[in-house]
């Protein structure tokens, strides 16, 4: 859990944007999450986040709804990957970008409600601040519908509005990755982004099998001589009062279940350089994608968030914007 050592030189490179106040700090977002507990409350759980944004029902409050479908859960994972898989749902309940959670079970399933009632207690987590609904307790798709929708506007009825600030990058919970081959500029400039948020005091998250990792350039001059190990394990929260730069386990290269562990760590905004196809993107987290490759951007230019130019000196400074603007 303790972060990487970086070299103490941070660039001059200016940052700020507009963050939520919250009672964890500023804050990038505030979503209400609805999380279903297993594969079979999944749909239902994304048919309910979809209704709710069509009506509008953030009243100021939260800035969106979101849920989480998944795989998991159905009565058949045991051992290492229950462990897992429960650690990622309750590292995104406790996202920083999470101002209110609901969890949905079916009532068939083996991780149900109060499975995860009981991790939420052993992760030191009150199961108090999140609401909780059956489709098979509380009466099937449409009762349950109008439970958790109600549940959602009586808990944002006694909410404050959202209220925001301006912030630097000590207030950033950045998730980094790259994905191919990326040239010696491309990783200087992605060191220059970890050291300015890093050395400010705010948090970067890279999973140990993003191509950063290996490019002498990047650890260089990241890390000068230091060697890189794990810091956290998959899908593990960052712990509270170690921000820094943090190596997240990645048992394979497979882009989504990275993504799913990374928005775990409870970092808030993620920026991937891309050499290939596109990623495709967390339904929570906000993914940018910039890259410098001529063949990616002849081929995927309008798909991508930040085209690197020629004006190589000017690569940190236009992913920094891009992810100001967002």
């Amino acid at each position: 859990g303790e972060p990487l050592p970086v070299k103490e030189s941070a660039p001059d490179v200016e940052f700020s944007f507009e963050a939520i106040k919250s009672g964890r700090g500023p804050v990038l977002d505030q979503v209400g999450l609805v999380m279903p507990t297993s594969l079979c409350s999944g749909q239902i759980s994304r048919r309910i986040a979809n209704r709710l944004n069509e009506r509008d029902a953030t009243q100021g409050k939260v800035t969106r709804f979101v849920a989480l479908p998944h795989t998991e859960g159905c009565g058949v994972s045991a051992g290492s990957a229950e462990t897992i898989y429960s650690r990622t749902v309750l590292g995104h309940l406790a996202s920083p970008t999470v101002r209110f959670g609901l969890l949905l079970e079916h009532g068939c399933e083996k991780t149900h409600n109060d499975y995860f009632r009981n991790r939420l207690e052993e992760a030191g987590l009150d199961p108090a601040r999140f609401g909780w609904a059956s489709v098979q307790l509380d009466g099937g798709i449409d009762s349950v519908v109008a439970k958790v929708e109600g549940w959602f506007a009586e808990t944002l009825d006694d909410a404050e509005e959202l209220e925001y600030e301006s912030v630097g990058p000590e207030a950033l919970r950045l998730g980094l990755y790259a994905a191919g081959p990326v040239s010696d500029e491309v990783a200087k400039s992605l060191a220059r982004i970890t050291l300015a948020v890093v050395t400010s005091g705010g948090t970067v998250v890279v999973p140990e099998r993003a191509a950063v990792l290996s490019s002498p350039a990047y650890l260089e001059a990241a890390l000068g001589d230091l060697s890189v190990e794990n810091t956290l394990a998959y899908g593990q929260v960052v712990p509270a009062g170690k921000p820094g730069l943090h190596v997240m386990e990645a048992p394979t290269d497979h882009w989504v279940e990275t993504a799913t562990g990374l928005g775990a760590t409870g970092v808030e905004v993620m920026l991937a350089h891309v050499t290939g196809h596109p990623l495709q993107a967390h339904r929570m987290i906000p993914l940018l994608q910039a890259s410098s490759d001529p063949g990616t951007l002849q081929k995927h230019a309008e798909d991508l968030d930040v085209i690197l130019d020629e004006d190589v000196s000017g690569w940190t400074g236009q992913m920094l914007e891009a992810v100001a603007a967002v």
